[in-house]
């Protein structure tokens, strides 16, 4: 990732430079501290001199076991499916749109309740 990197996340989320996105992503693994992810799939189109786009498709697996936006932990196990495209040049991330069903979460996480 470039240091200035832009990243929108879901519910209008946005995470401007590196030290933002990597606080949103260490406080997804504080409350989902198991999670696996996995690639189920990946397009990308482009070249060195003009840079790349790629959309990878991906699945989140893990338990609900850390406090967070979604509230004190549950154990709940929880799936979430979700979309990033990301826009390289120089072999760098400048830009990601990534998105999931936040309320589908959230739905997994309260039934536990």
């Amino acid at each position: 990732y470039e240091p200035n990197v832009r990243v929108h996340g879901p519910t209008d989320r946005e995470y401007y430079g590196v030290g933002a996105f990597k606080t949103f992503v260490l406080s997804t693994l504080t409350m989902f501290p198991d999670a696996a992810m996995y690639v189920d799939e990946i397009y990308w189109m482009g070249n060195d001199r003009d840079g790349y786009r790629t959309s990878v498709r991906w699945s989140l697996v893990g338990h609900h076991r850390g406090p967070g936006v979604y509230g004190e932990p549950t154990g709940t196990p929880i799936v979430m499916w979700g979309i990033s495209q990301h826009y390289i040049r120089n072999g760098k991330v400048y830009e990601e749109f990534m998105l999931y069903n936040e309320f589908a979460l959230i739905q997994q996480i309260v039934a536990a309740r």
